[in-house]
């Protein structure tokens, strides 16, 4: 994954990721996703806990480029 699809999800440009600012992007980003899905991410961070590698509770751009 290119630095730009990392920058399209770190709005605040810190260099991280965090659980807020995924579903924010997914939700403003991914219409095609229906509004359930969304909801479900919101109380399963699984997804997010297996991406972030080093339990920061934020994912760092290396992080985002294995998972991708």
């Amino acid at each position: 994954m290119s630095k730009e699809e990392f920058d399209l999800v770190d709005k605040n440009r810190d260099g991280f990721i965090s659980f807020e600012a995924t579903l924010e992007y997914a939700n403003s980003h991914l219409n095609e996703i229906n509004r359930e899905n969304i909801t479900n991410l919101c109380q399963d961070r699984t997804w997010f806990t297996f991406m972030d590698t080093n339990g920061g509770e934020k994912v760092t751009p290396h992080e985002f480029d294995f998972y991708l």
